[in-house]
Parts: structure tokens; sequence; C-alpha cells
């Protein structure tokens, strides 16, 4: 009886070996070398991203194993395709809880996901929109609010988002830190939200060069084999981000309360969470291209 890969033409094989849930493929990889040399073809891989792409979550038991798993993240989003020991054609978002803390780290690939898989966790910044902010509004939707909504962007394109919310009352905040790939060059965006008092601070940068961004990552990934913590791997994630800023193109921040207004504005924080017009204000990015997407010259 001969095998399927001797049925079937080539081509037929890339389309259904390219629709196989995630968790199928190492089974499927080890039970032929023709079906594995297939699904790590080029080919394959270009296919597998037309179709709309998978997320899967990663729950580490400790915050060591969350530090871990986001250092192969990392690494997997500095390499190419060609070398990275993770399938780009999957977003993959690692998650940790615990008491009053939800820390993540989500590697975002391009195209749309399949089925869209927002965040379940209130983060206080899930629907927050800075109005009147211009490249950086667009940049924080084309990057943080897309992975945290589950939606699409550009298939040259990706998104590193670190983040973390605690509760607590007077002690609650959010924030979180996106290292973007347009396709061209990198961008990187900030965020921080006191959630308690009210004040939240933005800070976006773009046009940077692949060099420095290597670089930094380079140092952070060196690091990560001795960090024990979340919190380690942040504060180095972090520092890595502001190394590759010191090399932007541009630069805009945006705040609320707004510099130099008095306690007696009537604007709260309100004001800057969409209400109906998310939909509309998105429709300019359901097809961007990289100029108007993130993060452009």
């Amino acid at each position: 009886m001969t095998s399927l890969d001797q049925r079937l033409p080539a081509l037929s094989l890339v389309e259904i070996l390219a629709c196989l849930p995630v968790a199928s493929q190492p089974r499927m990889k080890s039970t032929s070398r023709v079906f594995k040399d297939i699904m790590e073809s080029e080919r394959c891989v270009q296919t597998r991203r037309s179709h709309p792409i998978e997320v899967v979550v990663v729950k580490p038991k400790t915050g060591k194993g969350l530090a871990k798993v986001a250092s192969r993240l990392v690494d997997a989003f500095m390499k190419s395709d060609s070398e990275s020991t993770l399938p780009l054609v999957e977003s993959i978002r690692v998650e940790w809880e615990k008491a009053e803390f939800y820390k993540f780290l989500q590697l975002r690939v391009g195209g749309e996901q399949a089925p869209p898989r927002p965040f379940e966790q209130d983060l206080y910044i899930n629907g927050l929109d800075p109005k009147g902010a211009g490249r950086l509004r667009k940049a924080w939707w084309a990057s943080v609010r897309s992975v945290l909504d589950g939606l699409p962007i550009p298939l040259s394109a990706r998104v590193l988002l670190l983040g973390e919310r605690r509760l607590g009352g007077r002690s609650s905040y959010s924030w979180a830190m996106a290292l973007v790939w347009t396709g061209q060059d990198y961008g990187v965006l900030k965020c921080h939200l006191d959630a308690a008092y009210l004040d939240c601070t933005m800070i976006c940068s773009g046009g940077i060069k692949e060099q420095y961004v290597k670089a930094a990552l380079g140092v952070l990934l060196r690091k990560s084999h001795r960090m024990k913590t979340f919190n380690e791997f942040a504060e180095a994630f972090e520092s890595a981000l502001n190394d590759m800023m010191e090399h932007k193109k541009w630069e805009e921040d945006w705040s609320y309360p707004p510099m130099g207004e008095g306690d007696d504005d009537e604007d709260d924080l309100d004001t800057f969470y969409e209400e109906e017009t998310m939909e509309s204000y998105f429709q300019a990015f359901e097809k961007p291209d990289l100029g108007t997407w993130c993060f452009g010259k």
C-alpha cells in the first residue's frame, strides 16, 4: 500500500500539512521524513501564513519558568524563520497568574488570528485609546491593541508584547512594553497606567534599525540564563528597549492628565476609552500598509 506522500502531489500535501494545528505538528513530523521536510519548507511556512494564525497559550507554573519561556520568545522574535527554534507561523502567549498579579508575554506574528483570541484578563489598558496623540495613537492601535484585542496585523509584521497587571485598590496598576518589527524597521512603545490615581503615560519611538535591536536583545539573552523571576526578565527587557530607543528616528509621548492642566479640568480618563468609535477607527487599519500602520518614518 502506497503512503500518503506517494499518492498526493506535493502542492496538495503542502496545503494539507499547512492546516494542521500546532499540537499535532511534532507527531506528524515524526511519522515521515518527507512530511518533516515539507512542513519546514519555505513554501509550507508561507502557505500557513496565508491562513488565519493560531494562538498557542503556555502557562508556566513558576516565575522562573515564565522567564525561561520568555527568553525563548525573544530569541524567536530576533531570528529569522530558518534560524528559529519556535514556529513563527503561530502566535505564542505566555501567562502567569498568582494572587493579584497577572503577567504575560506574547509573540504575535502577522496575519489574522483563528479565531480571534483577545486577552481574557482585564488589564485596565484593554480599551485605552490615546486620542489626539498622532503617530503614537496609530502605533498604539497597531501594536498593543492589535495583540490585546486579537486584531489583524500585516503579514510582514511581528509584535513582542510584555506586560503586567496588579489588582489591589490603591496599589493597582498596569503596564505594557511592545517591540515591533514593521517589515522595514523596528519600533518601541511603552505604557504605564496607575489605575488608582488615573495617571497614564505613553512613549513611542520608531525608525530603529535592526543592528541596534539585535545588539540589545543579544545582551538580554546572554543574561537570561541567570534570571530566576519575571521581574528580573522585565527589567532587562526594558533596559534593552531603552538602549534601542537611543537610536530612534522619531519619538512621541502622551500623558493623562495633560501636562499643564489643573485639577479643575472637567475631563477624566474615561474620555480616552473608546466607546462606539473603536470599530470605525480601526477600519483604517484592517488592511494597513507599512506607511500608515505603525512606526513609519
